[in-house]
């Protein structure tokens, strides 16, 4: 799996030039976050998940590492949540963290295959799976969370194992599904548009894809993503509404859950071209990332099956497809405050320094740009406030604290 490696500078006062839908220009200024009020002193890997608790602690997943902690901002500690394995209390390759009611959290592993509630006080207690049997074989990645008990995932994001058939038509568009974890029931509350990430046509003409071997006689083959796809993004408030974000017509749109759907207008703004650079810039950073594979021992998916991690091929640019513009964000760019405004992550040309976000409120109106410093990116919020990682030489993330 490719894991991209992301990245507010600017200066107070300059202004970015956009165009409104009825055409007139308007000017929005770009605003920095000025000086962090607070620095870890102790670097993480890859932080994949952050939960800011009441009493001013925050919770943290580290993919690499494969541990959760406790951090204190004011003392520097970190204090070990649970342990590495597959049993009670354990967990083997966080993946996500989701914010429940009363400063408990939901730990999505992929190591063990299900999703563990988080109390404050450090103790790992109820499990669910993200395995489901029956006529069909059923994966999914939960990615939201609120506070009503009830966990957010997409179709985009769901595997479905059909026995003894063949599974149906690929189509361009996705659900996101509501399950709540009480009842256990799921329910549909938005569509997604999110087009084949690999085209059927250049699949069966072998054309965009790749081979290698990895040791001990082992080869992966498989295609490469298509690049620079519009797909739309979404996240979800603590009270339960969806907030999608659509890339055909850039705009937010919200789902209450009585089912209300509010539209906001829509979002001007100058396409990037991609040029011959862009392209090779983003083939650079395909074959700048790591590819780690799993291998789970004996039927019951067990551990001591370890993992291996190498180096993903670089594509070749001529045998991929590329669009003619980038879409105005890219995938996953949506994250929302625990106060309901959301920032999504804006597609910027490859020599643009600084990750520039836009930020939304409950009515879809664009009330503010956010530009971070170089090498920088949003990784969680917490009460008026906004975490960033520092992303050094070393591939090493130093957690900032800013006031939002």
């Amino acid at each position: 799996m490719y894991t991209p490696r992301c990245s507010l500078l600017a200066v107070l006062g300059a202004a970015a030039t956009v165009f409104t839908s009825s055409g007139t220009v308007a000017e929005m200024q770009q605003q920095n976050l000025g000086d962090a009020q607070a620095v870890f002193p102790e670097p993480f890997s890859r932080i994949v998940g952050l939960r800011e608790l009441s009493d001013g602690r925050v919770l943290i997943a580290d993919q690499l590492e494969r541990q959760v902690s406790f951090i204190d901002f004011a003392s520097g500690e970190v204090d070990q949540v649970g342990r590495r394995g597959q049993g009670p209390g354990e967990y083997e390759s966080p993946r996500g963290l989701l914010p429940l009611s009363s400063d408990a959290s939901m730990l999505v592993d992929f190591g063990t295959m299900r999703m563990t509630r988080v109390e404050p006080d450090g103790r790992l207690t109820q499990s669910w799976p993200l395995i489901s049997t029956g006529e069909e074989i059923r994966i999914v990645r939960p990615t939201a969370s609120d506070a009503l008990s009830n966990v957010y995932h997409s179709s985009v994001g769901t595997f479905n194992i059909q026995r003894g058939q063949s599974g149906p038509e690929p189509i361009d568009s996705a659900a996101v599904l509501r399950w709540n974890l009480e009842t256990d029931t799921p329910d549909t509350v938005a569509m997604l548009y999110a087009p084949l990430a690999v085209s059927s046509s250049s699949a069966r003409r072998g054309r965009g894809g790749f081979s290698f071997n990895i040791g001990g006689g082992a080869r992966i083959t498989g295609f490469q993503r298509r690049p620079f796809l519009p797909r739309d993004s979404w996240t979800v408030t603590a009270d339960g509404r969806v907030a999608v974000v659509r890339a055909s017509e850039y705009r937010v749109d919200w789902y209450a859950p009585d089912g209300r759907v509010t539209r906001g207008p829509v979002v001007d703004h100058d396409p990037i071209r991609i040029t011959n650079a862009e392209k090779e810039a983003w083939a650079d950073q395909q074959g700048n990332q790591q590819m780690t594979m799993r291998m789970l021992s004996g039927s019951g998916g067990g551990g001591g099956g370890g993992s291996r991690t190498f180096q993903a091929p670089r594509p070749d640019v001529e045998e991929i497809e590329f669009p003619e513009f980038k879409p105005p964000f890219g995938e996953n760019a949506a994250s929302v405050t625990p106060d309901g405004t959301v920032w999504v992550r804006r597609s910027q040309r490859h020599d643009e320094a600084g990750a520039l976000y836009d930020v939304f409120d409950a009515a879809g109106e664009r009330v503010r740009q956010v530009r971070l410093r170089e090498n920088r990116q949003v990784v969680g919020f917490g009460a008026g406030v906004v975490y960033v990682v520092v992303i050094d030489d070393d591939d090493l993330q130093w957690l900032e604290r800013y006031k939002r």
